[in-house]
Parts: structure tokens; C-alpha cells; sequence
């Protein structure tokens, strides 16, 4: 891999603290290994012109298997909540999925991803119909396009129990987080399985949680999650949309990392999670929709300022830090710094601003600036993955042919 320096660049870190400076930097075998003024130029050498050079982002909740989803035809009948809205269209996607399919949607989010300067998520996977190998398609994708995936299988109770066990035994099999659905699709039995799993690897566990009120039926889950000691410093939970105070509070204490992710709350009319304050480990999600992280922080920027929070201006920060340092935990590499000794996740931007720029309005910029249209080019460990030298329209054409074929699947299913 040839040298390469990016010269006149407003460098950008996120952690530990935003820093803005205006430098150089170098890359080598997919390392930063100097950063400064003036640095001569690489082997390949590209001028940043004065524009925005920022680490490489990190989505800490997604589903790559709803890449294809976009466009798809509506479903049989007008879901009129939450539940019916799984029923009708994500379980309905999830179980029409086959290899092929999976892999052109993992090909097209690891793409989305790359475009939206997102060089590490974390994904939440189901396809009833294909669980053996499955988080092999998607690892492979992942890794053809050059992005890094921490992936999960979701286990749930709603295929019986063949379907479950293979769950659980794929998210063992991995090497990579243990992954369940929800409270209200989990039995007692499944969450003892999913604790031994836990248990057996020391690996972290990856959950939705009080995404709607429907999963509080069986009572309040963060209490059936640490019951069956799934809940550490390593478990991610997303949305705790109907969690209150004291459930928050608990996993708060157990060290588990929230996941927000408002555009998707939005969409499923599930209400607000007002997390914009009293919860320390909070990370930005897509839930599926994307892989646009910075568009997702604005909004939950925008939706706790329309709710009437008045304390919400470092939300978007907190969220962007949140995930770099979730995936920092899990990966053992240091996320969102461009200094020497990172890994070489670069996102190089075509923003000069137009007022001035500095680590303490940073965050303004982020919000009312600058987006991912911006962005140009996107290294991920000095490797170039957007635009990069892979053939896009190809794996476009053969997408929309997987995406037909998905769909009509979806519409041979009963229920």
C-alpha cells in the first residue's frame, strides 16, 4: 500500500475532545504516522484544498438486511402499530431473504455506509430462512467494499425453537456480539440460552429494548435482561424509547451502552426517547434507515430542541464520541483521531467553511453546515473505500435485480 498524505487540511478529532487544526497528515500500511505543517508530500499525494478532514464514523446500531428495502411495494394491509408494522413488512422482509439477497444488501449498505463517512457498524441481523453462514455474507460484503462490521444474529422465540437454537448457535459460531430481537419476542428459556452464550464467549450482547410499549408486556425488560446476566459494560441495547426512569437508571449502572436513533422512532411513531440528558454511554443508530449518522445526530438534535429540551446542544457530539468510543471498546482500536499510531479511517470532505472553524463551535458546523454530500473520499485502515476503485454501477444493476426478486418473495408469504 503506497504512502499517502493528505497536505492543507482543517484536521478534525472527536476524541477524547473535539480538535481542529489546520495540518498535514500521513498514512503507511494503513496507519496515521505523522501529523503536522508542512509535511512533504507521499508517494500519493492529494491537497485538501482547506476542507474538512474528519476520522472515520462509526453507526452503533443498524440492519444491513433492510438495504434492499427502498422503493418495495407496500404491504398487504396498513399496519396500525408498531407490531403490525413488523408483521407486515420487516418480518415479512426478513424471512424472503436467501444468500443472494443478503449479500447485495450487505454489499449496498457497506456502500451507503462508506459515502456517509461510516468506516465501522454495528449491525442487528435476521433471515429466518438463512441463518447458518449468514454473518459470513455479511462479514464478506462488508469486507469486499473495505468498511468493518461488529455483527449479531437476532434471536427471537417467532420461528419455534430449530430456528432459535440455530440463532444462537450462529451468533456463537461468529466470533462476534451475541444478538437477540426484543423482550416481547423472547421467552424465559431463549433468554437463559442467550445468557450462557454470553457467559460461554465474554462476548458483549446486542438487543432492541423498550423500542415500543408493546415490549414491556412481559414485564419490564432491562430486569429480564440482568436476570439472565446479559446486561455489562459489553451489552448494547437500542431505542429504550418506554423505558422509565429507574429501568434507565439501572442500565446506566450495569455500564450498557444506549443506542438513539430518532429517525426511525420518527418513522415507526413509537414516541420520544428524551435521552439528551442523565445518560452517560449514549451512541447514534440508524435502525435500519441508512447508514447517515450525521444526518441522524442533527435530528436528534432537532427533535429534542422541538420537545423543548433546552440542554440539547452537545446531543449530536455526544452521539458521534458515544459510538466511536463503543466501537473503540470493541475493536481495541483507537476511533475518532486523526493523530499517528490510529488507524487510518479518513474522511476527506469538500467543506471550507465560511466563518471560522474551531474545536469549540465545531459542533455548529456539524449542524448547520456541513453534511455527507460533502464528503469526497473515505479511507478505512488507509485502504480508499468511497469512491474507491470498486465497480458501483455493477453492484447497483445486480441489486435492483436481487431487490425484484426479494420482493416478490415478500409477496408469495402468508401473513
Amino acid at each position: 500500500m503506497a504512502r499517502l498524505s493528505i497536505r492543507n487540511g482543517l484536521l478534525t478529532s472527536l476524541l477524547p475532545a473535539p480538535q481542529v487544526s489546520a495540518a498535514d497528515l500521513v498514512i503507511e500500511d494503513g496507519e496515521i504516522i505523522d501529523v503536522g505543517v508542512g509535511l512533504a508530500a507521499a508517494d500519493v499525494d492529494v491537497d485538501a484544498g482547506g476542507a474538512l478532514v474528519l476520522p472515520g464514523l462509526v453507526n452503533g446500531h443498524t440492519h444491513l438486511y433492510s438495504a434492499l428495502a427502498c422503493g418495495m411495494p407496500p404491504p398487504p394491509m396498513n399496519p396500525t402499530n408498531f407490531v403490525e408494522i413488523l408483521e407486515q413488512i420487516w418480518w415479512r422482509l426478513d424471512r424472503a431473504l436467501d444468500p443472494e439477497s443478503l449479500r447485495m444488501s450487505a454489499l449496498v449498505g457497506a456502500l451507503e455506509a462508506a459515502r456517509s463517512g461510516v468506516t465501522v457498524l454495528f449491525d442487528h441481523h435476521a433471515s429466518p430462512n438463512f441463518i447458518d453462514g449468514s454473518l459470513d455474507v455479511i462479514a464478506g460484503a462488508l469486507d469486499q467494499i473495505g468498511v468493518r462490521g461488529l455483527l449479531c444474529y437476532e434471536v427471537t422465540d417467532r420461528g419455534g425453537v430449530a430456528q432459535r437454537d440455530a440463532g444462537v448457535a450462529e451468533n456463537v459460531r461468529s466470533g462476534h456480539f451475541i444478538g437477540g430481537h426484543a423482550s416481547f419476542t423472547l421467552g424465559d428459556d431463549t433468554l437463559q440460552k442467550l445468557g450462557e452464550a454470553v457467559a460461554e464467549t465474554g462476548r458483549g450482547f446486542h438487543i432492541h429494548v423498550a423500542e415500543d410499549g408493546a415490549d414491556l408486556d412481559d414485564g419490564d425488560p432491562i430486569a429480564r435482561y440482568a436476570e439472565a446476566g446479559l446486561l455489562g459494560p459489553n451489552a448494547i441495547i437500542a431505542h429504550g424509547v418506554h423505558l422509565e426512569q429507574d429501568a434507565l437508571d439501572r442500565a446506566a449502572a450495569a455500564g450498557c451502552w444506549l443506542v438513539h436513533n430518532a429517525r426511525s422512532n420518527m418513522n415507526n411513531s413509537v414516541g420520544y426517547a428524551k435521552l439528551a440528558s442523565g445518560y452517560d454511554r449514549l451512541a447514534v443508530g440508524t435502525d435500519g434507515i441508512g447508514c447517515d449518522v450525521l444526518t441522524e445526530a442533527r435530528t436528534a438534535f432537532l427533535k429534542a430542541r422541538d420537545a423543548g429540551v433546552n440542554n440539547a446542544w452537545d446531543l449530536p457530539l455526544r452521539l458521534l464520541q458515544g459510538a466511536l468510543t463503543m466501537a473503540e471498546q470493541h475493536t481495541d482500536r483507537r476511533m475518532g483521531r486523526l493523530q499517528p499510531g490510529c488507524p487510518a479511517d479518513v474522511v476527506l470532505t469538500s467543506y471550507v467553511p465560511a466563518t471560522p472553524m474551531t474545536s469549540d463551535n465545531l459542533v455548529g458546523h456539524l449542524l448547520f453546515g456541513f453534511d455527507r454530500a460533502y464528503i469526497t473520499r473515505v479511507w478505512a485502515s488507509g485502504r480508499e473505500v468511497w469512491p474507491g476503485n470498486e465497480d458501483t454501477s455493477a453492484i447497483y444493476a445486480a441489486s435492483r435485480e436481487a431487490a425484484a426478486a426479494l420482493w416478490q418473495r415478500m409477496e408469495a408469504l402468508d401473513g
